[in-house]
């Protein structure tokens, strides 16, 4: 399973006592692009080389639920995710590259409408 690039990394310290929703409260809540079903946390596996343990997190159970099953305990060196939603960041990519074209096409409308209005001697009120 792909899990998308890190855009950002906030670093607070763990005393062994913090929760997944701990974390998430110290970033004053899951980010507007997040994704609420996509978000776990990666450990280290001390003493063994090899890829980190990930354990999933249910966002939902946790916050609207009271549900501890996933509100894992955070360890120093633990690694909190919470990737982006997929349908948001595609929106915002788009915006991105069409803005500039509406900007453009905009300016365009507006600078015909004028010169039509001049011409005409008439004015549109709509």
């Amino acid at each position: 399973m792909g899990r998308g690039s890190v855009s950002r990394s906030i670093r607070f310290p763990v005393t062994g006592h913090e929760t997944v929703l701990d974390a998430i409260s110290n970033i004053n809540g899951l980010p507007v692009m997040s994704s609420p079903r996509r978000i776990w946390v990666a450990r280290k596996n001390p003493g063994h080389p090899g890829p980190d343990n990930v354990l999933p997190v249910d966002w939902k159970a946790i916050s609207e639920m009271g549900a501890t099953n996933t509100n894992w305990q955070l360890m120093p060196g633990d690694r909190v995710f919470v990737q982006s939603d997929p349908m948001r960041r595609f929106n915002t990519n788009l915006g991105k590259m069409l803005e500039p074209i509406e900007r453009v096409l905009g300016a365009t409308l507006l600078g015909g409408q004028t010169v039509n209005t001049i011409k005409n001697g008439t004015t549109v009120i709509r």
